[in-house]
């Protein structure tokens, strides 16, 4: 029994050193290394309790190389204009505004265009309350690689990917590029889309059910749509991006996964 018992202490032991907690503080300086396939959590100090005044402080999160920084906003209970958070697209707070927020966004996700996003967190002298908390997670970084000839990118149940147009942020140029996402069997695609910004007249984005044919689409777009969120009947969706050259834009981005079929019933 007592050989039991030490085994049992040496194997909570071992298990609490390899076990690093997945919650940090905003305010802990040193930088963040997520690793492929973890999500982690960062909060205001004390969360869910009270943070204090005059706070500012911030902290730099890095993907691998060939991963991109993905961060969702879970919760969020600050002075409303006083007290908030800053999503930066970069190293530090001179890199360009994701995002800055003192309640809930209206979009929760967010992306970094580069392996590095910082998050920048400022109180003043007077209301306090129980601040923020977010998830953050590193993903390959996105497609954009235009081609006529649908190439295939393989959609993952439970994980989310990119797929931009060429040079995204930046312009576009007179393109014509298709690309098929494929889930597993058993599975169907969902797609959403994350930004989109178009000649209106004469550029778009097409997902099509399963096929290159006018009769498979699903919906075409040149701006954001007011439903965002869109599924294949079955393990294929297709993507065209077609633009006429006269008058470029920055373009589109777009997340896909594989789920089960009854998520287009959800």
């Amino acid at each position: 029994m007592a050989l039991v018992m030490l085994l049992l202490v040496s194997a909570t032991i071992c298990l609490t050193q390899i076990s690093p907690s997945t919650s940090q503080s905003v305010c802990d300086n040193s930088p963040l290394f997520p690793s492929v396939g973890q999500v982690n959590y960062l909060t205001s100090p004390n969360f869910p309790r009270s943070y204090e005044n005059n706070v500012n402080c911030g902290r730099l999160i890095n993907a691998p190389s060939g991963y991109v920084v993905k961060v969702t906003v879970l919760n969020t209970f600050m002075e409303l204009g006083c007290d908030y958070v800053q999503l930066f697209d970069g190293p530090s707070q001179a890199s360009p505004s994701l995002a800055r927020f003192s309640i809930m966004p209206s979009s929760t996700v967010y992306f970094s265009s580069g392996q590095s996003m910082y998050i920048k967190f400022f109180t003043d002298s007077s209301v306090v309350s129980s601040g923020f908390r977010l998830s953050y997670e590193v993903i390959p970084t996105p497609t954009s690689v235009c081609s006529y000839n649908a190439p295939t990118l393989v959609a993952t149940p439970g994980y989310d990917n990119l797929l931009t147009s060429p040079n995204y942020p930046s312009q576009y140029g007179k393109l014509n590029c298709r690309w098929i996402i494929e889930a597993p069997r058993g599975y169907v695609v969902q797609v959403t889309i994350l930004n989109l910004n178009l000649e209106l007249c004469c550029d778009y984005v097409d997902l099509l059910n399963g096929a290159f044919h006018p009769n498979t689409l699903l919906r075409r777009f040149s701006s954001m749509p007011s439903v965002t969120t869109y599924f294949s009947s079955g393990q294929r969706m297709n993507i065209w991006f077609l633009t006429d050259g006269s008058v470029t834009n920055t373009g589109f981005r777009l997340q896909y996964r594989a789920v089960p079929p009854s998520a287009r019933h959800g």
